[in-house]
């Protein structure tokens, strides 16, 4: 029999944990997963109570496409958790998306242009005036009355239980073989080890136990963490996103629940405010926004990774943006004036949610990268250390799917959507004109100081620039966002919560 070949993948949140899976079911690997926490690891972008399960994404139409790949594979999902653990982890709600004054941007009118273009033109319900939004949804009178009066509905996508979703995916992964290596010493990687003094070659890595772990070939699927574990060209920054969790009265519950009421997106590539039904667990509603986020600079010297990566990245500069979590900070919240945009969107979009106490506010970290779409390449500097990651805020959604053609890429092979090549618009060296953040126009803006929530703004990044350092992305792409804690990124007071989960009687 042909040798197995031998895989490290660091990192069990939705890429390390569909890498896995997928190379496992190929049946010529050996997959070790390593992870600083049990999975799901509660500081994880991808550990949440809803996460938007979606195909719409403008003219990018192999997004499209691999979302509708994933589709009936959430359904097989469903079967499994609902088996082993009592719980759905899909929710086919579908995704009601809102333009304004009667007319569509262009990311819907493309979308829906797209989804017919590709045969699932009956899964769109067009509602083209306030009238047909309200005959279906009473609950959003007070934003057709504001302007948001004009609608599509897509049946086919709702929302995850994202963290029960990649609780079944790890199920599924030990029945197919996958060795997981998890918590804090065992699970924690310290530095990545190379066949000798050049680098150029990655053979294993050393845990925070000290030991050595080798492999044939090793996977960085760490997420919003990955700037700070090697050097990404500035093709990646960790960026928070603010999320508030709102709990209604059971009465109230009742009227949000997923049978009444969608997943909604309020013209958000301009707003960025999306928010789902109620949840079944307590009655709780989640909104969200889609925007530029927060930095968290650290000095490159104070990294928790090797020396080798230390003395890389302050070569490239001198603070990396590193995810900041409840984990070590267990009374954060999220900055002041990232609440009061939420709670000025929602007065014109939907008041009731502002009279519902305010029971969660959490800081979610995406590893956005320069042009929304992910990062998944071999290292150009380090032969068999590949790099699996740049979610960019819409990774969730593929769970199911997206190690596949993760696991092609590492093979070699150019897995394909349509017409589309995966691996160059994953590549390392790519051209960062094309792309558009994950299906929406942009997440650029500007902060105001103000409390009102501003537009997005389409992200910068010169065509005629092919460079992946320098002063076009310094300028553009990371030093405009505010940083957390500090400024415009200062924090709304624990006892804001404390105050809210009273209330609510939690």
């Amino acid at each position: 029999m042909p040798a197995r070949t031998r895989i490290i993948i660091v990192g069990g949140g939705c890429f390390g944990i569909s890498t896995a899976y997928a190379f496992a079911k190929r049946g010529t690997y050996d997959v070790i997963l390593f992870d600083r926490q049990n999975i799901p690891a509660p500081d994880a972008a991808s550990t949440d109570i809803t996460k938007v399960v979606r195909f719409d994404y403008g003219s990018e139409t192999h997004h499209m496409v691999l979302g509708l790949e994933a589709l009936p594979l959430w359904r097989e999902l469903n079967k499994v958790s609902q088996r082993e653990f009592g719980q759905l982890c899909f929710h086919e709600t579908g995704v009601l998306f809102f333009g304004r004054n009667g007319q569509f941007n262009p990311f819907e009118i493309d979308t829906m242009k797209a989804i017919r273009d590709f045969g699932y033109g009956d899964c769109i319900e067009v509602m083209e005036n306030g009238e047909a939004i309200l005959k279906r949804y009473p609950q959003f009178r007070t934003a057709v009355s504001n302007g948001y009066d004009i609608a599509y509905y897509n049946k086919l996508g709702g929302w995850c239980d994202s963290s029960m979703g990649v609780r079944t995916m790890h199920y599924l992964c030990k029945k197919a073989g996958v060795q997981f290596i998890t918590g804090d010493p065992d699970g924690t990687l310290s530095e990545l080890i190379f066949s000798d003094s050049s680098n150029s070659k990655v053979i294993g890595i050393k845990t925070r136990n000290g030991k050595v772990h080798y492999a044939d070939k090793v996977i960085l699927a760490t997420g919003a963490w990955t700037p700070s574990v090697v050097d990404t060209d500035d093709l990646l920054v960790a960026t928070g996103q603010t999320v508030i969790h709102v709990m209604p009265t059971p009465d109230q519950a009742e009227v949000f629940k997923g049978d009444k009421f969608p997943v909604w997106a309020g013209d958000w590539t301009k707003s960025g405010f999306y928010g789902f039904p109620s949840i079944a667990l307590d009655g709780r509603i989640k909104i969200a926004r889609h925007s530029s986020g927060y930095l968290n600079p650290v000095e490159a010297n104070k990294l928790p990774i090797g020396q080798y990566q230390a003395q890389i990245a302050r070569s490239v500069q001198s603070q990396i943006s590193v995810p900041r979590t409840k984990v070590t900070n267990p009374n954060d919240t999220i900055p002041a004036e990232a609440l009061a945009h939420a709670q000025n969107f929602m007065r014109e979009f939907m008041p009731q949610l502002n009279e519902m106490p305010l029971v969660e506010m959490r800081v979610c970290w995406y590893c956005d990268s320069v042009n929304g779409n992910f990062l998944i390449s071999e290292h150009p500097r380090h032969q068999d250390l590949y790099v699996a990651s740049g979610d960019s805020g819409h990774g969730m959604k593929f769970l199911p799917v997206v190690g596949e053609p993760i696991a092609d890429v590492v093979e070699g092979k150019d897995p394909v959507r349509a017409g589309v090549s995966l691996k160059a618009l994953w590549a390392w060296n790519r051209d960062t004109s094309v792309g558009g953040n994950g299906g929406m126009e942009g997440r650029k803006e500007d902060f105001t100081g103000d409390g009102k929530a501003p537009e997005l703004k389409q992200m910068e990044v010169s065509s005629s620039s092919q460079k992946h350092k320098g002063d076009v992305l310094r300028a553009g792409w990371t030093e405009e966002r505010p940083v957390l804690g500090q400024g415009l990124g200062k924090m709304v007071p624990h006892e804001v919560l404390i105050e809210g989960r009273a209330k609510a009687k939690l």
